[in-house]
């Protein structure tokens, strides 16, 4: 049986080892480098994706702020409007009246400017304020246009019947001081602030109410 000559396979193959040993450090030098590649252009892809998206979150918070800004700027002047609107009516269908006091005509027409500031005020918010709210501005202008149309006809000369002059009166005051107040009071509270409704005791309609 040959015997192997091991001096010999090694002089054979030691220019080969070299070599291959040689080819494997230069393929794994570039796999490595191109993995140090990728990762460096996945954290470059990575960075900006999030960069991106910052930049999209400061956008949204900055939209936000500006539409919660128009949101509670809108919420004032509506409640600020109805409020005067509210205030004049009570002091129209007061049975009394202050001394100094201004006439009825001016009482109505700064009733009307604030029931105009308050209907423009609405419909230039009108998408910027919750639904809820909306409705109960439908409501209050609904009721306050009826106590002003109850005390037209209490005060119009074509009703010379006392007892329907002092109803249609009654009605009016009935408006101006329990309807009208409440719905602006739930307004407030149910849904500006969510509180419960009020359960208060309501101004009485016959008392006379300052500005």
């Amino acid at each position: 049986m040959a015997t192997i000559n091991w001096q010999e396979v090694i002089t054979t193959l030691g220019g080969n080892a070299v070599f291959l040993a040689a080819a494997a450090w230069l393929i794994k030098t570039l796999v490595a480098n191109r993995l140090a590649l990728d990762a460096e252009k996945f954290k470059i892809e990575v960075k900006a994706i999030a960069d991106t998206e910052i930049e999209r979150v400061k956008a949204f918070l900055t939209r936000a702020a500006h539409v919660h800004e128009r949101q509670l700027d809108t919420l004032t002047k509506l409640y600020r409007h109805f409020f005067e609107a509210q205030a004049y009516l009570q002091r129209i269908t007061s049975s009394t009246r202050f001394e100094g006091e201004v006439s009825l005509d001016e009482y109505h027409r700064l009733c009307a400017g604030a029931i105009v500031s308050a209907r423009d005020t609405l419909l230039e918010g009108r998408l910027l304020i919750p639904a809820d709210l909306t409705q109960y501005c439908d409501q209050f202008f609904t009721s306050f246009f009826e106590g002003q149309t109850e005390l037209a006809f209490a005060q119009h000369r074509m009703v010379v019947d006392g007892l329907q002059r002092a109803e249609f009166w009654r009605k009016a005051q009935k408006s101006a001081y329990e309807k009208v107040p409440s719905i602006l009071q739930r307004s407030a509270r149910e849904v500006i602030h969510g509180d419960p409704p009020s359960t208060g005791r309501l101004p009485d309609p016959g008392g006379s109410r300052p500005l």
